[in-house]
Formats: C-alpha cells, sequence, structure tokens
C-alpha cells in the first residue's frame, strides 16, 4: 500500500480504539426491524435508513437519498477526496428478512454471546456496512480518507433489488467509480476474505393448484375427487428431475487457477445435522441448478379434501443461465404434468441470471496486499450459489467488474435463526478496509486488463412480502 504510512498506521490505531464504539452504533443499528418484505416496517425501513444516514455524516460524508422505483431510497454517502484520487463506490443493504422460528433470542435486540455478536441483520448485511462506515470514521479520525468513496445502500435487496436499476442509472451520471466494492457476502471457510468469481441465477416461484368446486369429505368422495396436494407433489417431484437432468449434462466449468473448492466434509460441516446429498457436494451448491421448496400449503379448513394447494419454490440455476429461458422451460413442464380438468399456475416473484465475475487483476492484487496486511493470508477466490441481482446491475451501470468481497462470518447463519458476526473477524475486516479505501494503487494502470463485466441476459423482477390465504397458494417472502 503507497499511502504515506504514518496517516495509515494512525487510522488503523484509531479503528482498534473505535472498535466498541462502532460495534454499539451497530448493535442500536441491528435493533431497527428493517423487514423490507413486511408492509408494516415501512416506517422502520425509513428509520433504518435515517441511523444509516446519521453514521454516515459522522464519516464527514454527505448524504442524499435517491429514489427507487417502488422500494425504499437508497441511501448514498460520498466523500470526497484530494484531486487526483481514486473513486472507490460501496455496495450494500440495510434491509433484512424477517426472523423466522428458531432463535434463542430475540432477532431484534441484539446481544453479545462470547465472541459473537447475535442479530438479525449482523452477518447479512448491517454488519458489512458497519465495517465500511468504521474504515471511514477511522480514516476521518485520522485526516481523511486518501482516496473518494461512495456508499450506496438499498433497501429492498431481500425482496430482489425492485428500482436498484433506476437509482443505479442516476448515479452513473454523477459517478464514475475505479472500483466498484459489494460487502454483502461471506468469508471462505477457513475465515480468510474472499473474492466471489460466479454465482448462480435465481428464480422465486409460486406454484398453485385449483380442482375446482368445494371441499369434500375423504368418506365419501375421496380417491374420485383429484387431491390437489398430491397433485402438487408430482410437479414438484417432475421439476426436480427435469432440473437434475440438466445438471447432468452440464460439465464443469474451470475457474480460475487460484479458486479455492470445498470438500464434502466442509459443506456438511456447514449443514450441521441436514441429511446431504451424495458426493460432490460443492459444485451442486455452486454451479449446478437446485430446487428447494420453501413453503407448502393446502387445508380446508376441516378434515376435508381440499380443492387448492400451492407451494413457494426456490429454484437456483447455473451461472450464465437466461433466467427467462428457464422459466418457459418450467413452465412447460408444469403444464404438461396437470391432469385434466386441474389448473395449474406458474408465478415468478424474482428472477435473475448468475454471472461469473472475474475483478481487474490490479484490484485484486491490492485486496491482497490488504488481507495479507490484515489476516496475513491472500485474499480467497471462491464460487458462490447463492444470487445477488445487485451484481450484474452494478456491472450494466458502471461498465465496470465489481469486486463482490466477503467479509462476513462464515457460517454466520444469514437468513437463518441466531444470526452473527464474530467481532475478532469484523474488526480485521475493518483493518482491510481501512487498507484497501485508503490504497494509492486502485486506478487502472497503462495497458491494464479490465476485469470481466457480465454482458449475459438478466431478468429481474420485484419479489412480493409475505402474504398468506387460505384460499390460495402461498406467495412469495
Amino acid at each position: 500500500m503507497s499511502v504515506r504510512r504514518p496517516r495509515l498506521d494512525d487510522a488503523l490505531v484509531r479503528s482498534r480504539r473505535r472498535r466498541d464504539e462502532h460495534l454499539r452504533e451497530l448493535a442500536g443499528w441491528l435493533a431497527v426491524p428493517s423487514v423490507s418484505g413486511d408492509p408494516r416496517r415501512q416506517d422502520d425501513m425509513l428509520r433504518a435508513g435515517d441511523v444509516l444516514a446519521g453514521l454516515l455524516l459522522r464519516t464527514g460524508a454527505t448524504v442524499r437519498r435517491v429514489p427507487a422505483p417502488g422500494a425504499p431510497p437508497l441511501v448514498v454517502g460520498r466523500l470526497p477526496g484530494p484531486p487526483g484520487a481514486a473513486t472507490v463506490l460501496v455496495y450494500g443493504h440495510y434491509d433484512v428478512v424477517p426472523p423466522g422460528p428458531g432463535w434463542r433470542t430475540a432477532a431484534f435486540a441484539p446481544v453479545v454471546s462470547g465472541h459473537r455478536l447475535v442479530g438479525r441483520g449482523a452477518n447479512d448485511d448491517k454488519g458489512q456496512l458497519m465495517a465500511v462506515v468504521a474504515a471511514l470514521d477511522s480514516w476521518r479520525q485520522a485526516g481523511g480518507c486518501p482516496n473518494s468513496v461512495w456508499v450506496v445502500a438499498e433497501g429492498a435487496e431481500e425482496l430482489g433489488s425492485p428500482g436498484l436499476a433506476d437509482g443505479l442509472a442516476r448515479l452513473a451520471r454523477w459517478v464514475q467509480p475505479d472500483l466498484v466494492l459489494v460487502c454483502d457476502t461471506e468469508r471462505a471457510p477457513d475465515g480468510v476474505p474472499s473474492v466471489t468469481v460466479s454465482q448462480r441465477g435465481h428464480l422465486d416461484l409460486t406454484v398453485g393448484v385449483d380442482t375446482g368446486g368445494t371441499p369434500v369429505h375423504p368418506g365419501r368422495l375421496g380417491g374420485a375427487v383429484v387431491d390437489p396436494a398430491v397433485v402438487l407433489s408430482q410437479v414438484i417431484v417432475r421439476l426436480t428431475a427435469v432440473l437434475a437432468e440438466e445438471g447432468r449434462r452440464r460439465p464443469p466449468r474451470p475457474g480460475p487457477a487460484r479458486l479455492r473448492e470445498r470438500t464434502d466434509e466442509q459443506v456438511a460441516s456447514a449443514a450441521g445435522a441436514r441429511a446431504l446429498a451424495r458426493a460432490g457436494l460443492h459444485r451442486r451448491v455452486t454451479e449446478l441448478p437446485a430446487l428447494s421448496v420453501l413453503r407448502l400449503a393446502a387445508d380446508a379448513g376441516t378434515r376435508a379434501v381440499p380443492v387448492r394447494a400451492g407451494a413457494l419454490l426456490d429454484v437456483r440455476l447455473p451461472p450464465w443461465t437466461d433466467p427467462g429461458a428457464a422459466l418457459r422451460q418450467l413452465r412447460r413442464v408444469v403444464r404438461d404434468v396437470a391432469p385434466p380438468g386441474v389448473r395449474v399456475s406458474v408465478s415468478a416473484g424474482a428472477a435473475h441470471g448468475g454471472h461469473e465475475l472475474l475483478p481487474a487483476p490490479h484490484h485484486l492484487a491490492a485486496l491482497d496486499r490488504a488481507c495479507r496486511a490484515s489476516f496475513g493470508s491472500p485474499v480467497r477466490l471462491v464460487r458462490s450459489g447463492g444470487s445477488l441481482p445487485g451484481a450484474a446491475l452494478l456491472a450494466a451501470a458502471f461498465s465496470s467488474t465489481p469486486v463482490l468481497l466477503g467479509l462476513g462470518t462464515p457460517g454466520g447463519h444469514a437468513h437463518g435463526p441466531d444470526e452473527f458476526l464474530d467481532l475478532a473477524g469484523w474488526s480485521d475486516g475493518v483493518g482491510l478496509l481501512v487498507r484497501l479505501l485508503g490504497s494509492a494503487e486502485l486506478r487502472a494502470p497503462p495497458g491494464a486488463v479490465p476485469g470481466e463485466v457480465p454482458v449475459r441476459p438478466s431478468l429481474v423482477t420485484r419479489r412480493s412480502g409475505p402474504q398468506s390465504s387460505p384460499r390460495g397458494p402461498p406467495s412469495s417472502c
């Protein structure tokens, strides 16, 4: 890092001294139940954005809210650097998913338990955004960051990022960053920060089965009437078989030479006590298609055969798969399974393509140096089975390969009960960001090889909020 050494050392010292204060501020932010999928939480969404705006203002940033149609506004903070400095744009999100069952503590009453801070959003994504804020605050205390930094946080990532494309199009008129940094993924299993080089696509599907008529007594007409739950089961089995066949036809894709792949044992460890599929688990969760049933409903309200059944399905698609074509194929499969006289519907609540993202060499070199200094190891290159709509939208808006820097706690229960961040890893992550945001080597050198910007088709639709209806299939959440 060719930042003036005394200033960098000062910023690092201040980040360590102010760690407890920054964590207290994070705990206060985690206490705001910013569940974007819950219409009752609209005021909390605005309050969470206000908290972030206040945190950014204290770093010396100017803050504005940029409209994102159909979603809470983007919170955008800008810290100008000296003339000729590089410009870094950091993306994250301030919304969270609902708590769900299984918590041992209140999800929005964060607590420190041993070496962990537990609370919804601690890992995904308020904890990682707060690490960025802490790094910027440390630079303010040391006299100012050597580079220009923009922080862009959306409030609807957990809904599929509706409105983000429009908001980024506005931002692109004001800023052309040298580095687009995404802090919304986890560190590698060994605890070292990771750079994600591929992600799967995603379809969020609601399948409904309607046999018509009214509920009937199973002792009178059971066996004569079509059971919608049985039809729904057949649909799910058929979709699973089609996706499995697609996976068998797909050869492994070679990755970068430094790519780290998890062993079956590491995947099994992450799964805990869950039963597992056969071998080749890493490829199953990063490259191959997969179907997961998130919700099932079939209830007439009495001990009768219902007329409707529904399911919420999560479908993951291999990188570079066109989600529109995949959706059309799955709809054809469902249509072929439906028995005569039964209506089977399929609707997509969210759909977006996967991508492969290999950052520019000079960005990887800067990350390596920062990671070695903070974690004692070069940054890991990993594939991810997750899906981040914002990555492709950022690439399109700024014609730049976003760097997906994973600082979250590996196995930190994101989206699950007792979500947490590990305090030591979080602190080291702040140090890494201090070094990276202050690096003098983020501009592309003459003749540099650019990163590979994803250009494949991407379909993005809005995910609806959680609802339920006793007369119809469950909607997505």
